[in-house]
């Protein structure tokens, strides 16, 4: 799984974990609570798949910070989920599969 956004959507979500404290950059710490985050979400999917007989595997999440990067999943269906924070802060999660 992967997410995508602009750094000010993280900001604000590293924000609200850390109880509204203001949060400028997205240095070790606030990389490592995005990555918490995608720990979280992926761990209650797992359970729910697994209450359906759904048995799946998941790798630990890898943080991919810059501009204009491009990411190939060769071989892979992706399912992009858009998630809506506010007016002005958008991400995309997006779940891939193997083939």
């Amino acid at each position: 799984m992967y997410f995508g956004g602009a750094v000010s959507s993280f900001l604000q979500i590293v924000s609200s974990m850390m109880g509204g404290a203001p949060v400028t950059a997205l240095g070790a710490l606030e990389q490592s609570a995005i990555s918490e985050l995608a720990n979280m979400i992926c761990g209650n999917a797992m359970s729910f798949f697994s209450q359906e007989g759904i048995s799946l595997d998941i790798t630990p999440p890898t943080l991919i910070v810059g501009n204009q990067i491009e990411i190939s999943a060769v071989k892979m269906s992706v399912l992009s989920i858009p998630i809506i924070l506010d007016k002005n802060h958008l991400l995309e999660m997006n779940i891939v599969f193997e083939d």
